[in-house]
């Protein structure tokens, strides 16, 4: 495994300091990872192909793997550390250089056990088949303007989304109360339904975009119900869902 290969993985749920405690389960050559944010605002859920043994360990702070991974250099090896039967560390080795890093037990309070996905559930974000009011397939280009817009505008907190037509404007700096500077950036959209104006967390938005520039497909969908908001990204190895 390359170490920009393995370190794209671990940004991809950690968010820039979002996400710090989670759970790895591997199985089948496929790994899994649920994530959360402190806050619980936002969850999400990580499969990815790795050549690793079947395991499940904790991760319980993703910032110092990152740092830890800064030692290491090219091409990788991954393996397991054991101690009676149990995961106790992952050796990662380069080709000069030998390291272990320490894994977590999986006790709730280190890394809980997250659950995205719920078939059962009555809440419309743990079912599997929401039904979305606005679907949007947006390109690479299109999430690099609207990062370089909220870089632009770095103390506004939100991003309101407005319908204009057959597209769903993204705007940052809107206020319904007086006269705000602001940025607009339309994305093509399908609606289900005639939205009102709803908003969303920029700085999430932004964090997830830059750390997903990789993506072959992505689409942003938006709940019927207005409140609740899911990104996607798929590349040729690696699916991962952000909700909102």
């Amino acid at each position: 495994m390359q170490k920009s290969d393995l370190i794209k993985l671990i940004q991809k749920y950690h968010l820039d300091g979002t996400c710090d405690k989670v759970k790895w389960e591997v199985k089948d050559k496929e790994l899994r990872i649920n994530f959360q944010s402190d806050d619980m605002s936002m969850k999400g859920s990580l499969i990815t192909n790795i050549d690793l043994v079947d395991g499940e360990f904790g991760i319980a702070e993703a910032s110092k793997l990152l740092a830890f991974l800064g030692a290491l250099e090219g091409d990788l090896t991954v393996d397991y550390y054991f101690e009676k039967n149990k995961i106790t560390g992952i050796q990662i080795e380069d080709s000069s250089i030998k390291a272990k890093y320490n894994v977590s037990e999986l006790d709730p309070k280190i890394t809980p056990e997250i659950k995205v996905f719920r078939p059962d559930s009555e809440h419309p974000l743990l079912q599997k088949d929401p039904e979305w009011g606005i679907e949007i397939a947006p390109t690479k280009e299109l999430l690099a303007k609207f990062n370089k817009a909220k870089t632009a505008m770095k103390d506004e907190k939100s991003v309101t989304f407005i319908r204009d037509g057959e597209n769903l404007n993204f705007v940052i700096g809107y206020s319904s109360e007086y006269n705000s500077s602001k940025i607009t950036i339309p994305f093509k959209a399908k609606f289900n339904l005639d939205p009102e104006i709803i908003a969303f967390s920029a700085d999430s938005l932004t964090s997830i975009f830059s750390n997903n520039s990789d993506f072959r497909e992505c689409k942003i969908n938006v709940m019927q119900s207005l409140t609740t908001m899911m990104v996607e990204f798929k590349n040729e190895d690696c699916e991962v869902k952000y909700y909102l």
